[in-house]
């Protein structure tokens, strides 16, 4: 498997977009294999469930739930991403 600095990426956008991370339920304290919560960085409150799986000897983390706020000013779509993921769903983006 890939060290944990391949994942910086992955936590970047989390970062960017506004939430930060923690466990949601994993198989193996050592392994970021599992699915895993994400949590606006200012309200704290439960965004997204990314499910992160080893495919193969790399790591794929897509986001697989979503749960917006009140009238989301992102209408679901990725504004802090660049190139094609920009404007795309953020439900079923691979982000890892």
């Amino acid at each position: 498997m890939r060290s944990n600095l391949k994942m910086v990426p992955v936590l970047a956008l989390l970062v960017a977009t506004g939430m930060a991370t923690g466990p949601s339920v994993a198989a193996d304290a050592s392994s970021p294999v599992g699915r895993w919560r994400t949590y606006d960085a200012d309200t704290k409150e439960l965004r997204n469930i990314v499910e992160i799986s080893a495919v193969g000897d790399t790591l794929e983390g897509k986001v697989v739930e979503r749960f917006p706020p009140p009238n989301d000013p992102t209408h679901g779509v990725c504004s802090a991403c660049e190139g094609a993921r920009r404007g795309k769903p953020v439900l079923g983006m691979t982000i890892l």
